[in-house]
């Protein structure tokens, strides 16, 4: 079986570049004819914020001749906390959460396939203390209940940098007390991979059996200025190749796809017009 991951396409009415930068992923796809395709969230740069941002993005994506299997990120629906308790500076949106699952479809989601259980879950809702996660946590540990054989768990936010059992407080991961009761959940379970998009950076770092993949950015890279450079700082795909005893993840960069840098977006980012001048970009 083979997955196409796309990560972090941040669609914006505003701008052209990024849903040019799709299309070059769509004719890939056109050829490859992968068995699925996964997005793993930030589908939008600003939908947390516009509910008519995430249409335009689900308008994008429905001019595609393939089914999408999405989950949400932080620039959809907004961010969960970084520790038990606290409030992101833009929290998610209850609101919005409800306009992602209008618009794309379930948040959480499980597919049976060539004897894999393949799981989707919403990052977003990890240490918010909210119903919606608990239920989550529910629905995830019935799911696995519910058959045998190997499992891969996709979500928007890396679960660590270095390790499960890890202090970092940071708002690229999730919350180390969602975290490990997420772990606890899948524990006893045969997960093979945990694939997450999010940090624009592709990277595997295998831990207690399990490969913990980041998948790239479909738009742009982040210098290094403004993220500590940890995996491989590229845009592009990645596929996944599925058997009965092993998972394989591959990078690509489809033809036509450019390399652009987080800097190259003030029309979307108004606040990284100050951060150009200061780091000496030309405008």
């Amino acid at each position: 079986m083979r997955i196409a991951l796309v990560s972090d396409t941040h669609f914006d009415s505003n701008d052209q570049l990024l849903v040019e930068n799709w299309r070059a992923v769509e004719r890939w796809l056109r050829t490859t004819s992968p068995d699925l395709v996964v997005h793993l969230g930030d589908i939008t740069a600003k939908g947390s914020a516009d509910e008519t941002e995430l249409r335009f993005a689900r308008d994008v994506l429905a001019g595609s001749s393939f089914a999408i299997h999405a989950i949400p990120g932080n620039h959809d629906i907004g961010d969960c906390p970084t520790r038990m308790g606290q409030t992101p500076e833009e929290p998610l949106v209850p609101e919005r959460l409800a306009d992602y699952r209008r618009l794309f479809g379930p948040d959480r989601w499980r597919i049976e396939a060539d004897g894999w259980r393949l799981i989707g879950l919403n990052a977003l809702l990890m240490a918010t203390g909210l119903a919606e996660e608990e239920a989550q946590f529910e629905w995830l540990a019935q799911a696995l209940a519910q058959g045998d054989g190997p499992v891969g768990v996709f979500l928007h936010k890396p679960l660590f940098r270095d390790h499960i059992d890890e202090d970092i407080v940071h708002l690229r991961y999730v919350a180390k007390p969602a975290r490990l009761r997420l772990m606890s959940i899948l524990s006893g379970h045969d997960v093979r991979f945990v694939a997450a998009g999010h940090t624009h950076q592709v990277r595997r770092r295998h831990q207690a059996g399990i490969d913990h993949v980041w998948a790239p950015s479909t738009a742009y890279t982040v210098p290094d200025f403004r993220q500590e450079p940890i995996g491989e700082k590229r845009v592009g795909v990645m596929t996944l190749e599925l058997d009965a005893s092993a998972c394989h993840f591959t990078h690509l960069v489809p033809s036509g796809l450019t390399e652009y840098s987080l800097m190259d977006f003030p029309h979307i980012y108004p606040a990284l017009i100050a951060l150009r001048k200061q780091h000496g970009y030309e405008d």
